[in-house]
């Protein structure tokens, strides 16, 4: 997760004032004894925040507050469901799908994107 700040930290830095846009994906935090949700801060305070997964959150808020330094700033706030028991990258399949279903012309340009 450093190495992904860093990275994140080094785009944003180049992207300053250049009025581009800069798009991450993060996760929602862990809450503990409810689902999270996204009104829920990105900065985690609960029992994940010491951890490489809960400094994620400050990742994305770096991300957040470049709109203050001219960066169209977005991040994608993916549920904890992204993973499951057994199976990695369970959104990653269903794009997949997707893209597998889509007519040909946008399946090409899906794939011009990865």
């Amino acid at each position: 997760m450093a190495d992904e700040a860093r990275a994140v930290e080094t785009f944003g830095a180049a992207l300053q004032g250049t009025g581009k846009a800069l798009l991450i994906a993060s996760g929602t935090p862990i809450v503990p004894g409810r689902l999270s949700t996204e009104e829920d801060s990105s900065i985690d305070s609960g029992p994940m925040a010491a951890t490489p997964l809960g400094r994620r959150g400050h990742t994305a808020q770096y991300v957040l507050d470049l709109a203050d330094d001219g960066v169209r700033s977005v991040v994608v706030r993916l549920p904890r469901s992204v993973h499951s028991r057994g199976r990695k990258y369970v959104w990653g399949s269903v794009i997949h799908r997707c893209w597998s279903n889509a007519p040909p012309g946008v399946q090409r340009a899906a794939t011009m994107v990865r």
